[in-house]
């Protein structure tokens, strides 16, 4: 066997390893998704048989660029269509008929949020979404951990 020929083996039993740990991070991965959202699932179904007097805002109280930002931030920097952003409302159960076009209500209000950097194009067709730098925070259906943690501890402590 010539140097090259070992060489080009050594590099494609590299490869070879590198694909096969990508495999197993890819598999670590998705486990974890799907732990993560049985869990997430399991505490929305236990938080309000916890502590019935805490209530999350409805969706339907904030502004449409508040509702654009939760779609956004819930992407986690994955790009969104302005299609998926007004489909994703809709799920949630936003009320959008109160806009005579919806669509173009949120492609006006996500192009002012361009303007003032909290999110920027990825395309040239202005269709495709992802967060900018000064996006700013919003009310989120999901709680602060630690100070939910916090907040249970002191339960717990007064309890005893």
């Amino acid at each position: 066997m010539t140097e090259a020929e070992n060489t080009t083996n050594a590099y494609q039993e590299a490869l070879r390893a590198a694909w096969i740990e990508l495999s197993q991070i890819q598999e670590e991965e998705k486990n974890l998704l799907v732990k993560k959202a049985r869990l997430k699932q399991t505490c929305e179904a236990l938080w309000p048989l916890a502590y019935p007097d805490v209530v999350y805002p409805d969706i339907n109280s904030l502004s449409l660029a508040d509702a654009i930002r939760l779609m956004v931030q819930s992407c986690n920097e994955r790009v969104i269509t302005v299609k998926e952003i007004r489909g994703k409302l809709q799920d949630i159960g936003f009320d959008l008929s109160k806009y005579k076009n919806p669509l173009a209500s949120i492609h006006t209000a996500a192009t002012r949020m361009v303007e003032s950097e909290e999110l920027t194009w990825v395309d040239d067709d202005g269709n495709k979404l992802t967060a900018g730098e000064k996006m700013k925070p919003v009310l989120t259906a999901e709680p602060d951990t630690a100070a939910l943690l916090g907040m249970m501890g002191e339960n717990s402590a007064g309890e005893k």
